[in-house]
């Protein structure tokens, strides 16, 4: 295992952040056992072993449900293009994408004895069905003088190709998806207030389209407008609101079940109490009979304010 560099910008990274925690650690621990070409034998026991020798079976983190088979953290990272998996002579090896870009290895590491990818010899992803080629000598950083890399560090955001990319210098484009999986996705983006991590919405919505989840944009769109209001009126009422979550972790967590009924009722609660101020306490009852709500809940309300 190698010194490796980490940037806090790792964690605030909404493409990871579907990943598993533990795939998460992972990642990070690839880069401690790659080589200083970024590469590493693919044997997911040895590198459970190294990296997560004391974890084992499912993890639970806010009641989702995470496999901690490393092998299949492993394929997860492949599919996203973190990682490239590969074989040559019929060994399989992995190598983090990128990795000669974003790390300075010490000059005194001792040099590759892992070969280097040859043509075709990726193996496909789910994600990916092109082929990639080595980076080669392209993406590394040149020397200093006294022969150390200049310090840098390895970027997660700079490690995820853009669904825009073709397959060159490392990084393969992903393919076009069936109009069928993406029906829908445009007018519930347009709908959602945070417009970030747009290829990652795409792919979240296409897992649950696949998985048959996902209800129909009608739905999805009236979901989002009452959740909107809801943040209105607890601003309105200079209460906490809640920041909005990017796309894709909106949809992973099922955002449109999310209840709002506790504040759908904040604007009949505000007119019910200008009635009592108004108009006195008899009022303020016949009001409340007459829009659905009850004085003690219009009580309890005021109280909060």
């Amino acid at each position: 295992m190698r010194s490796r560099n980490i940037k806090p910008g790792f964690f605030k990274n909404e493409d990871l952040a579907e990943l598993n925690p533990l795939t998460r650690i992972l990642f990070i621990g690839l880069w401690c056992l790659a080589d200083r070409e970024g590469r590493f034998e693919w044997r997911p026991k040895r590198i459970k072993a190294e990296i997560l020798p004391y974890d084992n079976g499912e993890l639970t983190v806010n009641s989702r449900c995470f496999n901690g088979d490393v092998t299949v953290m492993l394929q997860e990272l492949n599919d996203l293009s973190f990682i490239k998996r590969y074989i040559v002579d019929g060994i399989e090896y992995g190598e983090v994408v990128n990795f000669k870009k974003h790390q300075s290895p010490h000059h005194t590491e001792k040099r590759s004895d892992i070969p280097a990818p040859e043509e075709n010899s990726y193996i496909k992803s789910s994600c990916c069905e092109n082929s990639c080629e080595d980076n080669g000598e392209l993406t590394v950083n040149s020397r200093k003088r006294h022969g150390e890399y200049p310090p840098d560090s390895l970027i997660p955001d700079s490690l995820i190709p853009d669904s825009k990319d073709i397959c060159a210098n490392g990084v393969c484009a992903v393919s076009s998806p069936p109009k069928k999986w993406t029906n829908g996705f445009d007018e519930f983006y347009k709908a959602y207030p945070v417009k970030k991590s747009k290829g990652q919405a795409v792919k979240t919505w296409i897992k649950l389209k696949k998985q048959g989840v996902i209800p129909d944009v009608k739905t999805l769109v009236s979901a989002i407008e009452a959740q909107k209001n809801e943040k209105a009126a607890l601003s309105a009422a200079r209460r906490f609101v809640p920041e909005w979550s990017y796309p894709s972790t909106w949809l992973n967590a099922h955002g449109w079940e999310n209840d709002t009924s506790e504040h759908d009722n904040v604007e009949k609660y505000r007119a019910a109490r200008r009635v009592l101020q108004k108009k006195g306490s008899e009022c303020f009852r016949a009001h409340c009979a007459e829009v659905g709500i009850t004085p003690e809940e219009v009580n309890e309300w005021i109280i909060t304010l």
